[in-house]
């Protein structure tokens, strides 16, 4: 069984900071990382930041029930 934690809060909260040291402490889990159709910035990774796709792609999943990239 899994649970999912969702950490949630304004930009610049510090989300990503607790979710860092969480996973030092808990090294068992891992982030789930979501799918964007908005291009990727500098300094991101594909399937690190995000899995990047097209807004056509994402569609086709979606309708598809095709859940992992």
């Amino acid at each position: 069984m899994y649970k999912i934690i969702a950490l949630i809060g304004e930009s610049g909260s510090g989300k990503d900071s607790v979710l860092r040291e969480f996973l030092i402490k808990y090294p068992q889990c891992h982030k789930i990382i979501n799918c964007t159709t908005r291009p990727i910035r500098e300094g991101e990774t594909q399937g690190v930041h995000y899995h990047y796709m097209s807004s056509e792609e994402f569609n086709k999943r979606k309708w598809n029930n095709i859940i992992y990239p």
